[in-house]
């Protein structure tokens, strides 16, 4: 009797490892899930946060609140960030309304290396910020801002709505 094979979860460790690593487990036939990742550049089974829900969650939750002027901050490069991103610019659309503004950070940051408080207020500047919301595709990123707003005089929660994704505790 052949000895049981049993199924592996791998998590979250194909968005930052070697290709290579995919393929041996692939090629070694042992049944596997990888969980937090989408996996949209391998047909491979996958269990992954719900991007498009949560992002149409934030811009509707957004939206109830009176808010029509929303922003996005992107830090999410890839399918991921490109899931998230299109979700918000669809939904706004959806409602008649159009993007405020968009800070792109995804070509030089990453989740593991975010932006600086420095680099968000550079992007700020001196200028007041156009819209009375805003949707961090990145918690780290979202603390951040918020932190930018307290210096120019804006109390989150109450001058501004900030909206992070990704469920980091704080």
């Amino acid at each position: 009797m052949a000895a049981p094979v049993y199924p592996r979860i791998l998590e979250h460790v194909f968005w930052r490892r070697p290709e290579s690593e995919l393929e041996e487990f692939i090629s070694s036939n042992t049944p596997f899930v990888v969980a937090g990742n989408p996996m949209t550049r391998r047909a491979v089974n996958s269990v992954s946060h719900d991007n498009i829900g949560g992002i149409y969650a934030a811009v509707n939750h957004l939206l109830e609140l009176g808010h029509t002027r929303i922003g996005y901050i992107r830090l999410m490069s890839g399918a991921i960030g490109d899931e998230r991103y299109e979700t918000y610019v669809n939904t706004l659309s959806k409602k008649g309304l159009s993007p405020v503004c968009c800070w792109d950070y995804s070509d030089e940051y990453n989740v593991m290396n975010p932006p600086k408080l420095s680099v968000i207020r550079k992007s700020f500047g001196n200028n007041a910020y156009p819209g009375t919301a805003v949707i961090c595709d990145s918690d780290l990123t979202a603390i951040v801002f918020m932190r930018v707003m307290r210096e120019h005089g804006l109390v989150p929660g109450l001058d501004i709505s900030i909206v992070g994704y990704d469920d980091l505790e704080v």
